[in-house]
């Protein structure tokens, strides 16, 4: 905006061919200009800053009003409309109206030179109204964005500190169970020796002294989280409880299908109580996104670990996105990758929803 009052003041002299004095033209193109560089910062101030330049500027040669001053009082308009207060604008646009219908008059350039520079002067402040208006809802919608950018981070690293805490309640309840197994099968043992195997009741007895040590412990680390409310997932179980949850969400009007492939007599606990959590937060999110829809649960168990595979039809609404389903798919891929296992989660060919995850055991797993 400033090059162009500089351009004006350049082009002027030569379009009009008329003979205007030097320094002064210059002198007051540049104090235009410089005047013009404080118009967001100081709206109002400019713009009565650039009245007392016209008035001296008339003053001094009414005949020479350069074209370049008026081109700066519109830009004028527009700033106290763009960065001005209300109050301030309409101050503004009242004085600039004012002073150059008054100067026009005075030149006897007649009222409607006065008329068409009070509607330039009022189309350029709305304008510059509307614009900070846009800039200012933009800047709104940027901060919400920003806003619920930052509560859906914070709500995802809340959801995955809870599902850690409820991984660790489950294993600790597993491990535990497991530990004490091992402590009463060791005391069995340490009863049957005969009196002369001191030696090894004393091997024993440290084995015995170390798992109950081993559980305390456990306890005093898990135990906040134990201590904590009721989990709303409920008790862990294993993936022999399968069915219960399908009844229950039957009851809630999903039809679900369960389908169990292989022995599940070698999955370890965890593995067991993890693969029981996906398929209850599966069918969770079936029964929250489409509660009218069709689910099928399939459990293979493998040699080395257990594959789940649960889906539905969507009951007539569109598939939804991965990140759509929430909260438990964090808690699914938790669990996933604490077993160094796979998880997919995806929509199926426009309807429903497929999740499939493995969970390997073996030597170094599970």
């Amino acid at each position: 905006m400033v090059t162009s009052v500089i351009l004006a003041a350049l082009v002027e002299p030569v379009w009009s061919r008329t003979d205007r004095p030097g320094w002064q033209w210059i002198l007051a193109a540049v104090l235009s200009g410089l005047v013009l560089l404080a118009r967001r910062q100081m709206p109002l101030a400019s713009v009565l800053g650039l009245l007392a330049l016209w008035g001296t500027v008339y003053a001094e040669r009414a005949i020479d009003d350069p074209a370049f001053q008026f081109i700066s009082l519109l830009i004028g308009a527009y700033s106290l409309g763009a960065y001005a207060t209300l109050r301030h604008g309409l101050a503004g646009v009242a004085a600039t109206t004012a002073v150059f219908a008054a100067l026009n008059l005075a030149r006897g350039e007649g009222v409607d030179a006065a008329i068409a520079g009070a509607v330039q002067f009022s189309v350029l402040f709305v304008f510059g109204r509307s614009i900070a208006g846009a800039r200012t809802r933009e800047q709104a919608l940027a901060a919400r964005a920003e806003r619920l950018e930052s509560e859906r981070d914070a709500r995802a690293a809340q959801a995955v500190t809870e599902e850690r805490s409820r991984i660790a309640r489950d294993l600790h309840d597993a491990v535990g169970h497991a530990i004490s197994v091992v402590v009463l099968q060791v005391g069995a043992v340490r009863m049957r020796l005969r009196p002369d195997q001191d030696a090894e009741r004393e091997l024993l007895l440290a084995a015995e002294r170390i798992g109950r040590d081993s559980v305390v412990e456990m306890r005093r680390m898990v135990g906040i989280l134990q201590d904590a409310e009721a989990d709303a997932l409920g008790r862990p179980s294993g993936l022999a409880a399968v069915e219960d949850v399908a009844a229950d969400v039957r009851a809630a009007g999903v039809e679900v299908d369960v389908e169990v492939a292989g022995p599940a007599a070698s999955t370890p606990a965890g593995v067991d109580i993890a693969g029981f959590r996906i398929v209850q937060e599966a069918l969770t999110n079936v029964l929250k996104h489409a509660p009218r829809a069709r689910a099928t649960v399939r459990i293979s168990y493998e040699a080395d670990a257990v594959v789940l595979d649960i889906a539905d039809d969507g009951a007539g609404r569109p598939a939804r996105p991965d990140g759509e389903a929430g909260h438990g798919l964090i808690g699914m891929r938790q669990r996933v990758a604490l077993y160094g296992g796979t998880l997919e989660a995806r929509p199926r060919n426009g309807r429903g929803f497929a999740v499939r995850a493995r969970l390997p055991f073996g030597r170094d797993g599970g």
